[in-house]
């Protein structure tokens, strides 16, 4: 055994410095395309630094970190992300990336999150979709039980069932899939339209519906082809708001995908309803979503930072 050390130290020197010289190719690389002005290029060479440390992304950075460009943004998150890994969120301050994003990081850090449980105290109210929201929410009131949600209307105020569907999701048991077969075969409409969401939420085959209904037919596909390109073509309604229910198809068949267009979307206030894009992040990431005091969500402005928060924790926990 002893007359073969000589050449295995020499394979493992060999593949030392070939890894070495290949690290550094793939940096003299990201910094060619960093410094190209091609948005594209840019994107490409930030895909070689993803394995590179706080101290190598902020040298690399510096020419991509301050510009207005989609790459800027991808940098920033990059920067946030590996700083929550390696403990150096406080050295974010001398980057000067997006005060928003900066603020969202130091506050994640503090190890301040709201722990309180929020009550929300409500008059009685007949609307079914109060009653689909504090599926998600503690309240001075007790939530629907499962066989109260299913006896509501599906359709939500827009037209949309999505705050039905996920309630029900949410609260449903072994009888969604008999819950399904029945309204599949129902003539509503919004329950077939249901039926596939929860379908697919529940990772069941698709129901066998015939119709000539176009946003039904179009869901199905998005769903059973997985078809995330249709999915964004159809994803506006014709007065530029979002249509949530092809939001939460999008969502279910490629989140990674769909997740920065829910986020962007709801900061430019797309939603009709601004809930029902913060019930998706509830519904699919709880465990951040939830850790947001619920305060934010009163009024426009501070929704906006809470939709900030989430974004960043969602760098947090690495997603």
């Amino acid at each position: 055994m002893k007359r073969f050390t000589p050449l295995l130290l020499t394979i493992i020197i060999a593949c030392t410095v070939g890894f070495k010289i290949a690290t550094c190719q793939q940096k003299s690389l990201a910094t060619t395309l960093l410094a190209s002005p091609t948005v594209t290029d840019q994107l490409n060479g930030l895909t070689l630094l993803k394995q590179s440390s706080f101290d190598e992304l902020q040298e690399q950075l510096v020419s991509v970190v301050h510009t207005r460009t989609e790459s800027a943004k991808v940098a920033q998150q990059m920067l946030v992300q590996r700083a929550f890994q390696e403990g150096r969120i406080t050295d974010l301050q001398e980057i000067g990336i997006d005060s928003d994003l900066h603020e969202a990081a130091m506050w994640w850090n503090s190890e301040i999150q709201n722990s309180k449980e929020i009550v929300i105290n409500i008059q009685k109210h007949h609307s079914p979709w109060i009653a689909k929201l504090l599926a998600w929410y503690p309240s001075m009131h007790d939530p629907a039980t499962y066989p109260e949600l299913i006896e509501l209307p599906v359709r939500d105020r827009d037209g949309s069932v999505l705050l039905s569907v996920l309630a029900i999701h949410h609260f449903g048991s072994q009888s969604i899939e008999s819950l399904i077969q029945e309204w599949e075969q129902d003539y509503d409409l919004e329950r077939q339209k249901a039926s596939a969401l929860l379908s697919a939420l529940g990772n069941l085959p698709q129901p066998k519906i015939s119709t000539q209904n176009e946003s039904l037919t179009i869901i199905q596909a998005i769903i059973t082809e997985e078809d995330f390109s249709l999915a964004w073509r159809t994803l506006h309604r014709n007065d530029g708001s979002i249509d949530p229910d092809v939001a939460l198809a999008a969502m279910i068949v490629n989140q990674e995908r769909f997740l920065p267009i829910l986020i962007d979307s709801a900061k430019k206030n797309l939603w009709t309803h601004p809930e029902h894009p913060i019930i998706i992040a509830k519904a699919f990431y709880g465990d951040v979503a939830n850790r947001i005091p619920f305060t934010l969500l009163e009024n426009k402005d501070s929704r906006q930072k809470w939709w900030s928060l989430f974004a960043c924790g969602l760098l947090q926990e690495e997603r």
